[in-house]
């Protein structure tokens, strides 16, 4: 829920509904299977689609303003902060991109698939990957900070600490 609206996405459809009333503010198609949650940030909707898409739509007028590829894997949903949107894919890379227009500004490849949103605090990025390791990245630069061994994510953070999933 964002600014009484409420987005919620379907097959290949994400849709916009008015929060008070229920009614359809509009609905994007995304010529692709939308299975997992959007993110918002300074009015534009994130929403990674199963063919390794990322779509950038205006949140008040349901209006795409760009969509990138990044490779030919699923995406993971996507985290936001900043200005950069984050996104790991089971192609086993993390992507950076600038929120105003999807240019890539990095990419790290893990050992393994990713399979949940990256978690961000002010100054780094954690992400869990299926190749055994919480990798901790500078949030600017992609550059490793850390990587813990014998966790695979997913990352929360919460309370100035980082909180994962073992297995």
């Amino acid at each position: 829920v964002y600014d009484d609206t409420v987005y919620i996405n379907s097959v290949d459809y994400l849709y916009a509904l008015d929060a008070g009333t229920g009614g359809l503010r509009w609905r994007y198609d995304s010529d692709h299977v939308l299975d997992e949650y959007p993110a918002i940030h300074d009015g534009l909707v994130f929403i990674p689609t199963t063919d390794g898409h990322v779509h950038a739509i205006d949140a008040d007028t349901g209006v795409g303003m760009w969509k990138k590829r990044l490779g030919n894997s699923s995406i993971t949903s996507v985290s936001v902060i900043r200005g950069i949107v984050y996104a790991g894919s089971k192609d086993h890379f993390i992507y950076a991109l600038d929120a105003a227009n999807g240019n890539q500004l990095w990419k790290f490849e893990t050992g393994g698939k990713i399979h949940s949103a990256p978690a961000i605090d002010d100054e780094r990025v954690f992400i869990g990957s299926d190749d055994g390791f919480v990798h901790a990245l500078d949030a600017s630069t992609g550059e490793v900070l850390d990587r813990y061994l014998g966790v695979f994510g997913p990352c929360s953070i919460w309370w100035d600490r980082v909180h994962i999933l073992t297995r």
